[in-house]
């Protein structure tokens, strides 16, 4: 049910852009799991750049994505992304870090 509100306020453009966006990372979060990963790096495609405030989240769900596919490399250069992004928040800096440890990184 919570994905089916996610969709409808990503696709409603009278709600905030910035709740739109929050909506989009919430779905494409709880699709990681199901989606196949062409379909999540194009979710957070826009997300990823400099400029967007949802990027080591986007960044982290990508490598989840990516790992989950069974390409770790792809997983370690987006969690070595995130790692050495100073302007990252401490959590998601050391949760990727714990996991290009265990991605062998």
């Amino acid at each position: 049910a919570a994905q089916a509100i996610y969709q409808a306020i990503a696709a409603d453009d009278r709600a905030p852009s910035e709740l739109r966006t929050l909506a989009s990372v919430l779905l494409t979060l709880g699709n990681v799991e199901t989606s196949d990963r062409a379909a999540i790096d194009r979710a957070i495609e826009s997300l990823t750049g400099e400029a967007s405030r949802w990027r080591h989240v986007a960044l982290e769900i990508g490598a989840v994505a990516a790992a989950r596919a069974g390409d770790n490399a792809r997983a370690r250069e987006l969690y070595t992304r995130i790692a050495d992004d100073q302007a990252a928040p401490q959590g998601i800096r050391a949760r990727a870090a714990e996991m290009l440890q265990a991605l062998g990184g």
